[in-house]
């Protein structure tokens, strides 16, 4: 495991949330990452379909591991989602984290998150802001 993989990896694991919601760390690379989960019960909502507040957490999830691969810390200052499909329990998702633009206090991140059969399930962008260097 590198410097990045382990810098990013312990702040997720501290993630209380993260955890609690099945989130998994997937690809770390500088200004890229991926978040997945399986779906299980309790991540679907009454309709047996995807929760939309899982889409928005997995979005935001991974647009901090993304913010945080110049190894600093970063908490999110603004977030938005688009929910454009659903899908049902059993199936694997990933989001997949870009930064757009990279600056001295903030990173915009733009997010995508797919099912197995690569299906557009949410875009989003998450403007996150840095609160101090790694330490």
């Amino acid at each position: 495991m590198n410097d990045l993989e382990s810098f990013v990896g312990e702040i997720t694991a501290r993630n209380a949330y993260m955890n609690y919601s099945h989130l998994e760390m997937g690809l770390i690379e500088k200004d890229h990452t991926q978040v997945v989960v399986d779906l299980v019960d309790e991540l679907l909502n009454p309709y047996g379909s995807v929760h939309g507040g899982l889409l928005f957490t997995m979005m935001d999830c991974c647009a901090g591991m993304t913010a945080r691969t110049d190894m600093r810390k970063y908490v999110t200052l603004d977030g938005s989602i688009h929910y454009l499909r659903g899908t049902v329990g059993g199936a694997r998702l990933t989001a997949d984290g870009r930064v757009v633009k990279r600056g001295r206090t903030t990173v915009i991140v733009d997010v995508r998150i797919t099912d197995e059969e690569e299906n557009l399930l949410a875009t989003g962008t998450v403007t996150m802001f840095c609160i101090g260097e790694k330490g």
